[in-house]
């Protein structure tokens, strides 16, 4: 009898025996593969149910204003805003929590409503702070940290005020002071200065003024001061201060006005003070001096006073005078001047025989 070729008799026996058996081993293998597939079946049902299941995350969000250039071209300002920044707390399935970024939430403030006919110059008030989620998820707001923002609505104003430049006395030599604080350039405007911001602050400033800190005008070395010295506002813009009507200070102004320096040019002279010692020289001895005054008051430019610590006299004969105060040989009238009011020094001297008795 011929004998049966399998495909499964690797020894070519031709036994349908070890067919038959092959067959059953087949079978027993394909049971850990089923049991496998579902397992995985299980546990994907099981992530799919999970990222639908419902939670919450909280987000820290930039708030966005819209209809700032339309309110801004009917000449409304706002400013003063009490947060830049809202929290809140996003609910909905894991699965669009996880899908969608920072960048697609919005917090966002509407002010295109507002213009000049419906506001109170100056008011402050408070707005809804609505928060966008992305569309079509099952995203909304679930909690959240006061959603509304507090802000103060004006009108825009620009007006000249005058303008001027005085220096700080904050240094402990009170015998230097400014002598002449002049402004120029100014683009041909003068003395003057353009600001601009909200109407209620602005219309309380009369006066606009460049305070100059002393310790600008130090020489390098720092022991005495510089003769002149200039200041260009083009190069660095000049810090203002804005006063009201009576020179008194307007609250409420940093970083709320406009205003430039540009072409303006402010110089400053110097003039330091001293009060000197009168010293008699008398090319006759024996004889005391005394006079009145005792002191003199002198002033001029820093670097022409440096050095000068007394008012020298000399005199030949022991008879009483009445010297006038005048500028002494070598003091250049330009540079030095006398600030005493005493027209003149009396001199007269005594004998220091008569002294000892």
């Amino acid at each position: 009898m011929k004998k049966l070729e399998f495909v499964n008799d690797p020894d070519k026996t031709g036994d349908e025996s070890v067919v038959v058996s092959d067959k059953k081993r087949r079978k027993l293998d394909i049971f850990p593969k089923l049991i496998c597939l579902l397992i995985a079946i299980v546990v994907w049902l099981w992530m799919v149910n999970l990222n639908d299941t419902e939670a919450t995350e909280t987000k820290l969000l930039k708030i966005e204003y819209i209809g700032v250039q339309s309110a801004e071209s009917g000449n409304v300002m706002f400013y003063g805003m009490d947060k830049t920044e809202v929290t809140v707390t996003i609910k909905g399935s894991n699965r669009d929590l996880k899908k969608y970024t920072d960048s697609e939430y919005h917090a966002v403030v509407d002010v295109s409503s507002f213009t000049p006919s419906n506001i109170v110059a100056g008011e402050k008030i408070t707005l809804p702070i609505t928060i966008q989620t992305p569309e079509k998820s099952s995203l909304s707001v679930s909690d959240s940290n006061e959603l509304n923002v507090s802000m103060y609505v004006d009108t825009y104003m620009v007006k000249e005020v005058p303008f001027d430049a005085m220096v700080d006395k904050n240094n402990d030599d009170t015998n230097t002071y400014e002598k002449i604080v002049s402004i120029e350039g100014n683009n041909g405007k003068g003395n003057v200065i353009t600001i601009a911001g909200p109407s209620k602050i602005v219309s309380l400033i009369s006066h606009a003024r460049y305070n100059i800190n002393s310790d600008l005008l130090l020489t390098q070395d720092g022991v005495g001061f510089e003769d002149s010295k200039d200041f260009d506002g083009s190069v660095n813009e000049f810090p203002l201060t804005f006063l009201n009507e009576h020179y008194h200070i307007v609250n409420g102004t940093d970083g709320m006005i406009e205003y430039s320096t540009e072409g303006i040019d402010v110089s400053v002279n110097v003039t330091a003070h001293k009060e000197i010692a009168v010293k008699v020289h008398l090319n006759v001895e024996g004889y005391t001096a005394h006079y009145n005054p005792s002191t003199i008051k002198i002033a001029g430019k820093p670097s022409a006073l440096v050095g000068i610590t007394e008012y020298p006299i000399v005199l030949d004969s022991p008879n009483e005078v009445l010297l006038p105060i005048a500028l002494l040989d070598g003091w250049n009238a330009d540079d030095i001047w006398i600030e005493s009011t005493e027209p003149a020094i009396r001199i007269t001297f005594s004998s220091d025989s008569d002294n000892k008795q």
